[in-house]
């Protein structure tokens, strides 16, 4: 099946008080024509009080809260970005196996490991020049959701990261065992949040299984 992403929703998880990363995901938009555009904004986190564990799985789960909203907002296909990525080619359409639950349009080097993140490789099987399958990847910054059955699985892991104080990604990656997970072996979209560019510009050719 052949998904034009311009063609469908794109929503993007921020918060209102992100102003400078709202530039850059218009000005993304408008690079990529993509006009069927929708913001949902997370809850602000207070950090009075917060240790900065407590801060970063507290921020975890607001994500995760954000993500679940996106997730119930329109039947598949649908994209979701976060606002800290930025594109690193241009495509816009994506000839996807017929059976794929999920296209991620952006990657990581970073997998769980043993229940534990880990910078390793994520682990990667080969399907063709342009895309492959990969488990225990960790990163939710951009994804292509194509069934609903996906869906649904993103919304209980998602729910069960957080309600475990873990990071939102974690339970997704260790569930891609049980689905139809595709990437593109090269990233479309990257993390450009000061932590994240080098390890998502990875291709995943040079971490195979």
């Amino acid at each position: 099946m052949v998904i034009d992403i311009t063609k469908i929703p794109v929503l993007c998880i921020t918060v209102e008080t992100a102003k400078d990363r709202h530039k850059r995901i218009h000005d993304l938009f408008s690079r990529f024509n993509l006009t069927n555009t929708h913001m949902i904004n997370g809850e602000i986190l207070d950090k009075t009080g917060l240790s900065f564990i407590e801060v970063q799985t507290k921020k975890s789960g607001l994500v995760a809260d954000a993500h679940i909203e996106a997730l119930t907002k329109f039947k598949p296909p649908f994209l979701i970005i976060e606002d800290d990525v930025l594109d690193c080619r241009h495509q816009t359409k994506f000839d996807i196996p017929d059976d794929a639950d999920c296209l991620y349009l952006g990657s990581s080097v970073w997998e769980m490991q043993e229940g534990k993140s880990s910078q390793f490789g994520t682990k990667t099987a080969p399907y063709s020049e342009d895309y492959c399958t990969v488990r225990d990847m960790l990163g939710i910054h951009a994804v292509l959701y194509l069934t609903q059955s996906y869906i649904d699985a993103t919304i209980d892991n998602l729910s069960t990261c957080k309600n475990r104080n873990q990071y939102c990604d974690e339970c997704i990656a260790l569930d891609m065992e049980n689905h139809k997970v595709y990437c593109v072996r090269q990233p479309v979209f990257y993390q450009h949040d000061g932590l994240n560019n080098q390890v998502t510009l990875f291709p995943l050719k040079d971490y195979p299984r």
